[in-house]
């Protein structure tokens, strides 16, 4: 009986690496920008403007995480006089705001209001979030 040889490997493959990324929004690049705006804010006339580092990574972390889902409206980014971030949408005159609170002893809020109707709010959350900005762009 005769021997069986294997060929010789002339060739290996290289090792393939799966990497996911997600796209990347230009228009939440954009809204970064303009949120980074708001850490170099100074102070005026005894108010706060100047976001606090924990307003601005929780207002980014909102946005990103909302932005992985469906694309933003623009936003309004403006200074809560305390350190914080308010962050504001319309759309037919829907209203949504997003209260970024200057300290972690404060809770971020959320608000929405219908045409013509009161405002009607919760405490902030990602999902809360996602959910009336998909009620906002209806």
């Amino acid at each position: 009986m005769e021997a069986t040889t294997t060929p010789p490997i002339l060739h290996r493959p290289a090792p393939t690496y799966h990497l996911v990324f997600r796209p990347a929004s230009t228009d939440t690049i954009g809204f970064i920008k303009e949120l980074d705006t708001l850490l170099t804010l100074e102070n005026y006339n005894g108010f706060a403007l100047q976001a606090t580092l924990h307003a601005y990574e929780n207002a980014r972390r909102y946005l990103e995480s909302a932005s992985n889902v469906m694309v933003l409206p623009q936003p309004e980014f403006t200074p809560d006089g305390e350190g914080g971030i308010d962050i504001e949408w319309e759309n037919n005159g829907r209203r949504l705001a997003l209260s970024c609170r200057a300290q972690d002893n404060q809770s971020d809020f959320i608000s929405w209001r219908e045409p013509g109707g009161q405002y009607d709010g919760d405490a902030a959350s990602e999902t809360l979030l996602k959910d009336k900005l998909d009620w906002l762009t209806r």
